[in-house]
C-alpha cells in the first residue's frame, strides 16, 4: 500500500515530537512559580534594601524590608507574589500589572461555549493583594535597569532587591507571513484565544454566532501555551455544535505529526464522539493564508476553505523579556527567558527571575 506524504511526515516526526514533548513536559509538570518562590526564600532577600536614587519614583510607600518586584499578574505572577510574602513575611512584595481585573485562561474554553459564567473566570487584583498582604501596582513596565536594579513603569520607577518577570506569551507569526498588515488582520479578525481578555470574547462570539460550514483551528509546533487546550477547545466546540444542531465542522490543522498530549483520549474523542464534527489533519504546515477567499494552503498542497477561524501561531516569551534584556532564542521558540531552568534565575543576574510561560 502506498504511503501518502502526510503519513510519511507523520511517521518521520514521531520520534522528534516525542523527544520535544518529553523535554517540555519535564518542566511543565513542575510547579515553577512555587519553586521560584522557594528559591527567593532561601536566597538573600532578607538583607536590607539598598536605596537607589531615581528621577520619578512610583507613588508607593517606601520599602520597610527587602523589595521583591513581580511583573505580570497571570497565574505565575500571582502565585509568586503570594508565596514570596508567605515564605518571607518581612519582604516588601509589589505586583506590577497593567490590567485592572484578572481573567483566567484555564477553564476559559468552557466559557467560550457558554458552559460557565464569566464571573467564574474574573477576579479582583486588589482583593488578592489584600488577602495575601502584598501590594498591587497598576502600571505598565517600560524599562528595566538591571545594573541599578530599577524598574521603570508608566507610573514611576521602583527599585528592587529581587525582580521576577512573568510576562506570559506573545505570538510569533513569522512562519506564516512577513506582511505586518496580514499579521495585524490575523491578530484582530482571527485571534488565537490564548491571551486572556478580548481574544476570548471574540472567540466566544464567533462560536455562538456560527451557523454552518468549516470552523478552522490551528495547533503550532514548539513549546506553546497549554498543550491540551487546542484539542480540548475543538472537542468543546464540536459538542456545542452537536447539542445546538449546528451543521458545522471543526477542521484542526496541526503542524505536529500527532496529537501532542493525551493522544489516546483526544484521538478517541475525535474518532468516536465527534466523528461528524471534527476533522483532524496532522503534519499540516500552513504556507499561505488568503483572508479574502477565506482559505489556507498547506505544504502538502491542500487548500482548505473556512467560514470562520482562530489561528494559533507559534508562541514566544512576552516582549518585556527583550525590553529587560533577558531573552534568547531556544530550540523550541524565539525569545524565551535566558535562565537556569532549574532555579529560574536569569543567567548573569541571579537576583532576576523569569517564570511562567515565558520560560523555556
Amino acid at each position: 500500500m502506498a504511503i501518502s506524504r502526510r503519513k510519511a511526515l507523520q511517521l518521520s516526526g514521531v520520534t522528534a515530537a516525542a523527544i520535544t514533548v518529553t523535554g517540555c513536559s519535564k518542566y511543565m509538570e513542575e510547579t515553577p512559580s512555587v519553586q521560584a518562590a522557594e528559591t527567593l526564600k532561601s536566597s538573600a532577600i532578607l538583607n536590607s534594601s539598598s536605596v537607589v536614587g531615581v528621577g520619578n519614583p512610583a507613588p508607593i510607600p517606601s520599602a520597610k524590608g527587602p523589595r521583591v518586584v513581580v511583573v505580570g499578574g497571570g497565574w505565575s505572577g500571582l502565585t509568586i507574589a503570594k508565596y514570596t510574602k508567605k515564605y518571607a513575611p518581612n519582604a516588601d512584595v509589589v505586583l506590577i500589572e497593567q490590567r485592572t481585573e484578572f481573567m483566567s485562561c484555564p477553564l476559559s474554553n468552557l466559557w467560550v461555549v457558554d458552559a460557565i459564567d464569566l464571573d467564574f473566570l474574573m477576579h479582583d487584583y486588589l482583593q488578592a493583594a489584600r488577602e495575601n498582604k502584598y501590594m498591587y501596582f497598576n502600571a505598565t513596565v517600560v524599562g528595566v535597569d538591571k545594573a541599578k536594579k530599577i524598574v521603570s513603569t508608566s507610573n514611576g520607577d521602583l527599585s528592587y532587591d529581587h525582580l521576577v518577570l512573568a510576562p506570559g506569551i506573545d505570538y510569533d507569526y513569522s512562519d506564516w507571513t512577513t506582511d505586518p498588515v496580514l499579521e495585524q488582520r490575523l491578530r484582530t479578525e482571527y485571534p488565537p484565544g490564548f491571551k486572556a481578555g478580548s481574544e476570548h470574547i471574540s472567540l466566544r462570539n464567533k462560536v455562538l454566532d456560527f451557523e454552518e460550514g468549516n470552523f478552522l483551528l490551528t495547533v503550532p509546533t514548539g513549546n506553546y501555551r497549554c498543550l491540551p487546550a487546542p484539542y480540548e477547545r475543538a472537542c468543546l466546540i464540536a459538542d456545542y455544535f452537536k447539542l445546538e444542531g449546528i451543521e458545522g465542522k471543526i477542521i484542526i490543522l496541526d503542524e505536529n505529526p500527532q496529537i501532542t498530549i493525551k493522544s489516546d483520549g483526544f484521538g478517541s474523542a475525535f474518532e468516536k464522539l465527534y466523528e461528524d464534527y471534527i476533522e483532524y489533519l496532522p503534519s499540516s504546515k500552513i504556507v499561505n493564508i488568503d483572508l479574502e477567499k477565506k482559505s489556507v494552503e498547506t505544504e502538502l498542497g491542500e487548500v482548505i476553505e473556512f467560514e470562520d477561524a482562530a489561528f494559533y501561531p507559534k508562541v514566544r516569551g512576552g516582549k518585556l523579556l527583550e525590553v529587560a534584556g533577558v531573552s534568547k532564542d531556544s530550540i523550541f521558540n524565539k525569545q524565551e527567558g535566558d535562565i537556569n531552568v532549574f532555579t529560574y534565575e536569569v543567567n548573569g543576574y541571579p537576583e532576576v527571575y523569569v517564570t511562567g510561560d515565558a520560560r523555556p
